[in-house]
């Protein structure tokens, strides 16, 4: 465990200390208060193993959960980097959020945000070094792991855990809370930066890519995962018209049929919760 000592002035420094004296496995490295990117670059520097596995402070996870994504990764040399899907408690109300795991509808969904929690990440040393780390650029501020994903995802694969072991805690001085406006306004830039991209190495067959998530949607377990995928399609649409793509015939044909079909499961389904006692 590495302890990054950001230019305290309370006895984080002496509190730090005491854990490495119980156990030599931690390591505690100090610098000038620099903020979280400032930090998280600094400990990048300081690692020395093959993987760097993220947790946020106030968070938990389930035992299991770097045993398991660690496995991955060593049996999938071929997956930089993995995540989970994670439980989001809030004022002790408790939220299941389900994410795309595989890779293909990972890449996809960075089209309309980040789908991949900060702290459940586990990644490889070397590729997240080799990106430079978290950009400290004005546009990646306070999504600055989503910005770092969509430009991991250009040179290895993103997978994410489909089982809960991520325990994501919010509070009214979380970031997400503090600065909810402008980590939307910049969730947009990089979105739309990395869109540009995206269309840019496809060609119009893998420009279809985007709208095949809709087909998961007839799997979804809940109204929410539900909605989530509708969503995405609704969004992908969008975006085809933003690049010219929904002229095509087939493209516009493809996403009537599967606007209709997304939208008679999803009718079907209210309906059916609609009816149920509970």
């Amino acid at each position: 465990m590495l302890i990054i000592n950001d230019g305290s002035t309370d006895e984080s420094l002496e509190i730090a200390y005491s854990f490495r004296k119980r156990d030599p496995r931690i390591k505690v490295a100090s610098k000038s208060n620099q903020g979280i990117i400032g930090a998280l670059n600094f400990g990048i520097s300081q690692v020395e193993t093959p993987y760097i596995a993220r947790m946020d402070a106030d968070d938990t996870c389930h035992p299991q959960r770097f045993a398991k994504q660690i496995d991955l990764l060593e049996k999938s040399s071929w997956v930089g980097l993995c995540g989970t899907y994670f439980n989001r408690y809030k004022s002790s109300a408790k939220t299941r959020f389900y994410r795309p795991n595989s890779h293909n509808s990972i890449e996809n969904y960075f089209l309309f945000g980040n789908p991949i929690a900060h702290g459940s990440v586990v990644v490889r040393t070397e590729l997240i070094k080799q990106a430079g780390g978290y950009s400290r650029s004005r546009e990646a501020l306070h999504v600055e792991d989503y910005q770092l994903w969509t430009k991991l995802i250009q040179t290895t694969r993103i997978k994410s855990i489909p089982e809960y072991l991520y325990n994501y805690t919010v509070s009214p001085n979380s970031i997400s809370q503090k600065h909810l406006l402008v980590q939307r306004t910049h969730r947009d830039v990089v979105a739309k930066a990395y869109s540009t991209n995206y269309f840019s190495r496809k060609s119009l067959k893998r420009l279809y890519q985007p709208l095949v998530i809709y087909t998961e949607a007839l799997n979804c377990r809940t109204r929410y995962e539900y909605k989530m995928y509708y969503d995405i399609l609704r969004k992908s649409a969008e975006v085809a018209r933003q690049h010219g793509c929904y002229k095509d015939f087939k493209m516009r044909l493809f996403l009537a049929q599967s606007l209709v079909s997304c939208g008679r499961e999803r009718r079907a389904q209210n309906r059916s919760q609609a009816k149920s006692p509970y």
